[in-house]
């Protein structure tokens, strides 16, 4: 991945949006981690337009957990 992915809070408590980040393509260990992070401190993470087969959106949600 060439640019790091950033992050920009919704609102003060719940939810922000990620950016720079291709979500259909396998991502390294050090973005997963970061990724999880910020999904346990926001609750809610929005990846704008993602276009995804059903089998990337499949392998996306697996790095989180049991699909």
């Amino acid at each position: 991945m060439g640019t790091k992915p950033t992050i920009e809070k919704v609102t003060g408590t719940l939810g922000a949006e990620i950016s720079n980040i291709d979500i259909g393509s396998p991502l390294d260990d050090s973005t997963l981690e970061w990724l999880k992070h910020e999904f346990v401190e926001n609750k809610v993470l929005f990846f704008r337009d993602q276009h995804l087969t059903s089998e990337q959106h499949v392998a996306f949600s697996g790095y989180f957990g049991d699909v």
